[in-house]
């Protein structure tokens, strides 16, 4: 999710809505759907399978939960004795008893009115009590208490199930993390908005008079400059004195157009700046040029290097100072060197020579 957020105020604020919605929300939901008294429970085993499966939130809540539900269930549930009046459907009366005083303290009151028509001392078989039942799970029916004797179970609440859920979300998300750092989905993004081009392109003929129309209104110098490198004839002459060449760059966000088809040439030695109004596009221009935006449609080239294809050959030979943030404010002079040095891949053993001679 680091990804998706710009403003670390903005990413807190969203990552704990998100983590509250998709985490506790989706989890009270499924428990209050268990509930015997709504009659929803195959809603609740699609709503869990189906937020297993996509949430890891809403997995890890639901193990914990599991955890101790099994824990309360082996506890009270998986008791020699008690196990064995199930297997058996009758109990003797003077291990029942005996059983509640020792093993269901904290519960004793639920067995009063049952324990006074027992007779005391008496060696007698009795029928397995209802109130017990619900650890039997041959006879439990509906009121089955959910317990299994295995933690790592696959059956509910066992949490085996949910351990390779979490394994598989692991292996999924690190692949797609490796797909972004390769710059794999970039590139899916580059060719589904140069079909979209190409599409538009076909379809109306309109981009050629708008051309015309811009050439018409433009300086003689940026059209100069726009024929310069644009003349396919001499395209491959441009990377031989031309450091950074940006061919009919143009981004768009929605129906909205940043920049529109600028282009222009940096030789190799020469100091070049964008002068515009406000919202004029400079700012998007530069982070085209670095990776940080998409393009939309044309081409940047530094030092022969497609930014759309090679982005990180590209940021290997180039500095950006950006609009703002560009220090930070916790480090001294000397820490940022550092820093920068050690995101260059300068060697340790030759950091402090660079640094005394910045």
């Amino acid at each position: 999710m680091s990804f998706s957020f710009d403003v670390p105020s903005t990413a807190y604020v969203r990552i704990c809505l998100y983590n509250i919605i998709i985490g506790i929300g989706t989890f009270i939901t499924v428990v209050v759907a268990e509930l015997p008294l709504l009659n929803l429970k195959d809603t609740a085993r699609t709503l869990d399978m189906s937020f297993s499966i996509f949430l890891p939130n809403y997995n890890l809540g639901r193990s914990v939960y599991n955890l101790y539900t099994n824990y309360l269930g082996n506890k009270y549930c998986n008791i020699g004795p008690l196990q064995k009046a199930c297997n058996l459907g009758t109990v003797n009366a003077t291990e029942f008893i005996e059983m509640i005083k020792t093993e269901f303290k904290e519960f004793s009151y639920l067995f009063e009115d049952y324990l006074e028509q027992i007779p005391q001392g008496m060696n007698i078989t009795i029928p397995v009590p209802d109130v017990i039942k619900p650890c039997c799970k041959d006879v439990c029916g509906e009121t089955c208490f959910p317990w299994t004797d295995n933690f790592f179970s696959l059956d509910n609440p066992g949490i085996g199930r949910l351990i390779l859920l979490f394994i598989f979300q692991g292996i999924f998300f690190w692949f797609l993390i490796v797909l972004v750092e390769l710059n794999v989905i970039r590139s899916f993004r580059y060719a589904v908005s140069r079909l979209k081009t190409s599409i538009l392109n076909k379809i109306g003929s309109n981009e050629d008079k708008k051309n015309v129309e811009m050439n018409e209104k433009e300086d003689e110098d940026v059209r100069h400059e726009s024929e310069r490198i644009n003349n396919k004839e001499k395209a491959a002459k441009l990377f031989e004195t031309d450091a950074m060449i940006i061919r009919k760059l143009t981004k768009d966000y929605g129906s909205f157009r940043a920049v529109d088809h600028i282009s222009y040439g940096v030789k190799r030695g020469e100091c070049f700046g964008l002068l515009g109004v406000n919202g004029a596009g400079k700012t998007t221009t530069f982070k085209m040029i670095t990776g940080d935006e998409t393009i939309s449609s044309g081409d940047i080239y530094v030092n022969g290097c497609n930014v759309k294809n090679s982005i990180q050959e590209v940021q290997r030979q180039i500095g950006y100072c950006p609009q703002f943030d560009g220090l930070l404010e916790q480090l001294t002079g000397r820490e940022t060197l550092v820093l920068f040095c050690r995101l260059r891949g300068i060697k340790e053993n030759d950091m402090e020579r660079h640094i005394q001679d910045i």
